[in-house]
């Protein structure tokens, strides 16, 4: 499980939950680009990714293109902060 966006209160449970399940979250940080993050999630074969509102378009994209491909799941950590435009995008329409 990855997690994506700035370090936030939805961002410390969402990796104290990985903890007590025994997962392992995968911090992925704005500075490492595009390149090295698809990188890391093709070499983890990441399923699922947490992620906030800023972020949804460019994963979203990635995956479509086979940049990333394991991913199945985006998690929006700041539901508060969708746009009908963004609720389009995730759910494919």
């Amino acid at each position: 499980m990855a997690a994506y966006g700035r370090n936030s209160r939805e961002w410390i449970l969402t990796d104290i939950a990985n903890s007590l399940y025994g997962f392992t979250t995968m911090p992925i940080y704005d500075t490492l680009g595009e390149e090295a993050t698809d990188h890391m999630f093709n070499e983890t074969e990441l399923i699922s990714c947490f992620l906030t509102v800023n972020h949804i378009k460019g994963v979203a994209e990635r995956s479509r293109l086979g940049n990333v491909q394991h991913l199945k799941y985006l998690v929006v950590m700041d539901t508060e902060n969708l746009t009908e435009q963004i609720e389009g995008l995730v759910k494919g329409t």
